[in-house]
């Protein structure tokens, strides 16, 4: 696929772009032409392959809270992420960090309780993730079409979580896929760009023979483009919901 194919389908009167909730209104006919088009066809994970059944992904640190019993956990996790980010910045000018990273930050008021490790509020944290991670309805219809080809199917995300731990939510959710390309393990994002390459590079394949999907528009259409890679745009269910029904409510972070 070339540029300009990409450029017509990143316009805002795109098909995919306006679609309701209803995956028939997506332009089928169209869309499996450009699958059939590249040699690879990479998704984007969370709020796109996969929905969080939580309005904001932090309140996953306010269930831990109060699972736990810790008191301030919601907001000390909060800030051991952006710590740590802001530290491997500093480092290695990546701030992309991995779930051990930010517990290596993690700084509470008070010592954490005898029956609290790091460790184990880390597996906390994966086994709530499992609790409200689900297969996304809204690009169900465009995996099953890109499985049907053939072609190889992977994952791609700018996410802390460790890649095995996508690649089995991922399994549980009936949406296995050939490879899973975390930022966290290659030190690289998809929002700077970065991630494409290594994506290309491991496939053995041109960045212009990978074709994108994601709810991320600036990365996952904009840098995928900059990167050479055809990126294309699939709103987020809780983005659909909210321009259907309106809602004031913080929106979720990606």
């Amino acid at each position: 696929m070339n540029h300009s194919e990409a450029e017509q389908f990143l316009k805002p009167d795109n098909c995919l772009l306006s679609a309701s909730l209803s995956a028939p209104s997506i332009c089928q006919d169209g869309l499996h032409e450009l699958i059939l088009k590249a040699k690879v066809i990479s998704f984007d994970v969370f709020d796109a392959l996969l929905v969080r059944t939580v309005l904001n992904a932090t309140d996953v640190f306010m269930i831990m809270e109060r699972e736990s019993g810790i008191a301030g956990f919601h907001e000390a996790r909060i800030r051991a992420e952006a710590k740590a980010r802001e530290k491997l910045n500093e480092e290695r000018g990546t701030p992309e960090v991995s779930l051990t990273e930010i517990y290596d930050s993690l700084q509470l008021a008070n010592d954490l309780p005898p029956a609290w490790s790091a460790a184990r509020l880390m597996q906390l944290e994966l086994k709530t993730e499992r609790r409200v991670l689900t297969r996304s309805p809204g690009v169900e219809m465009i995996y099953e079409l890109a499985v049907s080809t053939g072609k190889p199917v992977v994952a791609v995300s700018d996410m802390y979580l460790p890649p095995d731990f996508v690649q089995e939510v991922l399994v549980a959710n009936h949406l296995p896929v050939e490879r899973i390309f975390v930022s966290s393990a290659y030190g690289k994002s998809k929002h700077e760009g970065s991630l494409y390459a290594v994506v290309a590079a491991a496939l053995n394949v041109r960045a212009e023979e990978v074709l994108h999907f994601g709810d991320n528009f600036r990365a996952d259409c904009a840098a995928a483009l900059q990167a050479g890679v055809a990126g294309y745009h699939v709103p987020a269910l809780r983005d659909q919901l909210f321009a259907t029904h309106g809602s004031t409510s913080t929106p979720l972070a990606n």
